[in-house]
């Protein structure tokens, strides 16, 4: 076996069965972007010859994380006037503080930001929606990041669009930008 990465002495999370019951320290081959094997380190080949090795000794090795729902931007808006009923929250203090912040550059800096913290945190894939989608599109790309973006579309103006009946046009040219671009 001659994996382009070789993760060994990690701790594998395995479902328990009559062979194996329980976590132990094991190994895991990587070629190309496929895991190839996986098992106990006693399991491990003779001779493999992988391009490299990462000791994850008194590590836990595991698929990474998917954040389902977020709103990366949001990232320059954390702490501001928490623990406040969600209609008060939003309406006296988040949507005024859009008005007054967000635009692309805001976006994309912030997006940046929030997937750093992602991947830092174990996170290999998000689902994004906000305003000025594009820029977020081009910041989770840019981190490496998988991603699915979507534009936000609501019923009253917003950052990028101030006349709601604009929601759609603004939609279908974020997927004529985006749609040839994969993010995942």
């Amino acid at each position: 076996m001659n994996p382009d990465i070789l993760i060994i002495n990690g701790l594998l999370k395995r479902p328990a069965s009559k062979e194996a019951a329980g976590d132990e320290p094991g190994f895991v081959a990587i070629s190309g972007e496929k895991i190839v094997a996986i098992g106990t380190m006693a399991e491990l080949p003779k001779g493999a010859r992988p391009t490299r090795t990462i000791d994850a000794e008194n590590c836990l090795v595991m698929p990474g994380l998917i954040n389902t729902h977020n709103h990366c931007a949001m990232t320059l808006f954390r702490g501001l006037a928490d623990d406040l009923p969600l209609i008060s929250w939003l309406q006296d203090h988040i949507f005024p503080a859009e008005a007054k912040f967000v635009n692309e550059e805001m976006v994309y800096w912030c997006t940046r930001l929030a997937a750093a913290e992602m991947i830092l945190s174990g996170t290999t894939t998000v689902a994004d929606g906000y305003f000025h989608e594009a820029a977020a599109a081009r910041a989770l790309k840019e981190s490496g990041i998988r991603a699915i973006a979507a534009q936000g579309v609501i019923d009253f103006p917003a950052p990028g669009v101030p006349d709601p009946a604009n929601n759609i046009a603004a939609v279908a040219e974020f997927i004529e930008q985006w749609q040839s671009d994969r993010l995942i």
